[in-house]
């Protein structure tokens, strides 16, 4: 009888970290996404000023965020959203909006990418 309590406890504890993932990088995925539309919707009404303050910001939360996002993902697919970060505010101060919004996309799908592969399945649980 005590294995079975113990089995049971062991399974709520690692399906309640896999829940509790889940739902960290969705909310990480939500506020990195909603930061990068700001800047596309920026870079719509080529407000320079507007574009440098709104990759500062997001560069600002991304650097809080990558920190925990480590704890639960492959790191080189957070490698690739750092490089990309790198490259945005340089490339807004030269005003090339259109590889601006290449590394603008490129961050999205890794995102995107990031957060389908935590997906509750038993793959991901076991």
């Amino acid at each position: 009888m005590r294995r079975l309590i113990v089995v049971i406890a062991l399974l709520a504890g690692i399906l309640g970290t896999c829940l509790y993932t889940l739902y960290r990088v969705r909310s990480i995925h939500d506020e990195v996404e909603h930061y990068v539309n700001a800047v596309f919707l920026s870079i719509e009404r080529e407000d320079s000023g507007a574009v440098g303050s709104d990759i500062a910001a997001l560069t600002a939360l991304w650097r809080e965020r990558e920190r925990e996002l480590v704890k639960y993902v492959r790191h080189y697919h957070v490698d690739d959203i750092n490089l990309c970060i790198a490259r945005l505010e340089p490339l807004a101060r030269h005003g090339s909006y259109d590889s601006l919004s290449a590394e603008l996309s490129v961050i999205r799908g890794v995102m995107t990418h990031i957060r389908d592969g935590e997906q509750a399945s038993l793959r991901n649980v076991f």
